[in-house]
């Protein structure tokens, strides 16, 4: 199932591939570049693989994710094996895990399979960057990128208006008015991971700088629309199994914020997808 984050989160890596990089392992030589993450022909696609072209070049993968996935280490090993024969280059993995409830004990950097009998080892060393550790300081002054990570820090609980005001700082100075648009779209989203989203729109209406933007109403409707979705499919998917892809595909594309906070009122109510308004055949 795509989730809201999944698209941001490639989004904004997309936007700068050399910050996220940079966030990741630290100042490092090379000129990145993305490259090609589908896989589809073995078992779907990584979030995002940057090449580093340089006398010794390899890749990066980053695979993010807001919920603990028990697979989520088998597969790593699996793009990282893929890539590895794709490009025939070394491949360093990177998982972003976005909030503390996505987190594991099983997340230790390296991820072994023993073969019984032979004691054969198969094993993946990887980075973790969880989010909420991030030094605040650091991601208000790196990419514009990494930039909707701060609200997300543990260091930013607290102190979230300020936040989002160094935010706005930056991108007035930095990012066109389309970027601008997008990027609070993104800060959005990823702070409905951590943060109730009345909060969020509270918080975002607080600010004077987006209430006189004239892309602010759009950019609340449209973070608001993003994560109602995911609220209605969070709540909805473990009662009501998953919606079948013409479901799925028709919840994601409505664009009435109203019919989707209605499913989300019904959702509890209703014993099949097919139930809720608008939605049944």
């Amino acid at each position: 199932m795509s989730k809201p984050f999944d698209s941001v989160f490639k989004d904004l890596l997309e936007r700068d591939p050399a910050g996220w990089v940079r966030l990741a392992l630290g100042p490092i030589a090379g000129r990145p570049t993305l490259v090609d993450a589908d896989i589809s022909t073995v078992s779907g696609a990584a979030d995002k693989v940057v090449l580093l072209e340089r006398a010794d070049p390899f890749v990066v993968h980053f695979e993010a994710f807001a919920s603990w996935d028990p697979s989520i280490l088998a597969r790593a090993m699996n793009y990282n094996g893929i890539h590895h024969r794709r490009h025939a280059l070394p491949v360093d993995s990177v998982l972003v895990v976005l909030r503390p409830e996505a987190d594991h004990s099983s997340l230790t950097g390296e991820y072994r399979v023993v073969v019984p009998e032979s004691g054969h080892v198969h094993m993946l060393q990887y980075h973790v960057l969880r989010a909420w550790s991030l030094r605040l300081d650091d991601v208000l002054s790196g990419s514009l990128a990494t930039l909707p990570l701060a609200p997300i820090t543990d260091e930013a609980t607290g102190r979230l208006t300020e936040v989002l005001r160094k935010i706005e700082t930056r991108l007035v100075a930095e990012a066109s008015p389309e970027e601008r648009k997008d990027f609070w779209t993104d800060t959005f989203v990823l702070m409905g991971l951590r943060h109730p989203r009345e909060r969020v729109a509270q918080l975002f209406r607080g600010i004077p700088a987006m209430r006189e933007s004239d892309t602010y109403q759009a950019i609340l409707e449209e973070g608001q629309l993003t994560g109602t979705v995911r609220a209605l499919l969070l709540v909805g998917v473990p009662r009501l199994g998953e919606p079948d892809p013409a479901i799925h595909r028709r919840i994601e594309s409505e664009e009435n914020l109203a019919q989707v906070e209605e499913w989300l009122r019904l959702v509890n109510q209703v014993e099949s997808w097919t139930d809720l308004p608008g939605l049944g055949r």
